[in-house]
C-alpha cells in the first residue's frame, strides 16, 4: 500500500510503498553527517545519492543543506516513481531528479556520459559532483538469507551492484577534492576502506555506531575525500538508544527533534 508520510523535517513529506524499503533510521544518519560537512563547504553545488531508494536522502539534504541539485540513482522502477512523485508533492521538481539505473553501470562506457542506457546519461558524466551519499546494500551476494520480495532484496543485498561498484560510480562522479559520505556495516570497516583506497577515496572522517551506549558498533559512517591526503579522526562513538530504550539526544538532534 502506497501511503504518504510526514518527515518531521518542516513540511516535508514522502511517499513509500509497503512492498518496497522503506526509509529507516540510517537515512537519517548518514544524511545528518554528510549535511554537517556539506554546509561548510559553500562552494558546493550539487550531490548525487547512490542506491537512494524512495528518495529520503535526497530530500532530507534538500532541507539541510543549500545544494542546488541533488540527484537520486536508483534500479527499481517504482522507487524512482514514489521518488518523482514526492519531489512533485514538496515542491522540489528540478532541484531533485531521480535516475533509474544501475550503480554498477556508471562509469563503464564514458561514451555515453557514463553509463549505458541511462536516462538521461549526462547528469552522471565524470567529475560532475561535488559530493556522493550513499546507503548502500550492506549485505554480500552471498551471505545471508534472502528475503522473499525482490525489491526488498534488492535494498539490503548486493545483488545487482556490489560494494566495490558504489566505489567505483562514487570515485567516477566525483570532481577531484569531492567528498563520500557513506554508511555501512562496522564489521566492514576495513574492506570499505582497503577497497575505497583503490580508487583514490581517501579516509578522513569515521564515526562508529552502535544500538546503546556500551554496545558493540554495529554501523560505521565514513567521509573520504577523492585524492586526499592520508590521515584520519575518528568522531566519538554515536549510540542509536539510551539504556531506558529512549532514543539518544544526538539521534535526536538529527532528526531536528532536541
Amino acid at each position: 500500500m502506497i501511503r504518504l508520510d510526514s518527515t518531521g523535517f518542516d513540511d516535508l513529506k514522502i511517499y513509500q510503498d509497503d512492498r518496497l524499503f522503506c526509509y529507516g533510521v540510517d537515512a537519517v544518519m548518514i544524511a545528518a553527517f554528510a549535511a554537517g560537512y556539506i554546509n561548510r563547504r559553500r562552494v558546493y553545488s550539487n550531490a548525487c545519492d547512490l542506491g537512494t531508494g524512495n528518495g529520503i536522502i535526497p530530500l532530507i539534504l534538500s532541507h539541510k543543506t543549500k545544494l542546488e541539485k541533488i540527484v537520486g540513482v536508483e534500479i527499481n522502477r517504482d522507487n524512482i516513481d514514489l521518488a518523482e512523485t514526492t519531489a512533485e508533492e514538496n515542491g522540489l521538481t528540478g532541484r531533485l531528479t531521480f535516475i533509474n539505473a544501475n550503480v554498477a553501470d556508471i562509469g563503464k562506457n564514458k561514451s555515453d556520459g557514463g553509463a549505458s542506457g541511462l536516462e538521461p546519461a549526462y547528469e552522471l558524466g565524470q567529475g560532475s559532483f561535488d559530493a556522493v551519499v550513499s546507503n548502500p546494500p550492506y549485505i554480500a551476494e552471498d551471505g545471508g538469507i534472502k528475503c522473499d520480495y525482490n525489491a526488498k532484496t534488492l535494498a539490503r543485498h548486493e545483488v545487482t551492484a556490489d560494494l566495490e561498484d558504489f566505489l567505483s560510480a562514487a570515485a567516477y562522479l566525483m570532481k577531484d577534492r569531492g567528498e563520500l559520505f557513506m554508511i555501512h556495516k562496522a564489521f566492514r570497516f576495513s574492506e570499505i576502506v582497503e577497497k575505497a583506497a583503490g580508487h583514490r577515496l581517501e579516509l578522513k572522517d569515521a564515526q562508529l555506531i552502535s544500538g546503546k551506549p556500551e554496545g558493540e558498533p554495529e554501523l560505521a559512517m565514513f567521509r573520504f575525500i577523492k585524492g586526499g591526503n592520508p590521515g584520519v579522526h575518528f568522531l566519538p562513538q554515536l549510540n542509536i538508544r539510551e539504556n531506558d530504550e529512549s532514543f539518544s539526544k544526538r539521534l535526536l538532534v538529527m532528526y531536528e527533534r532536541e
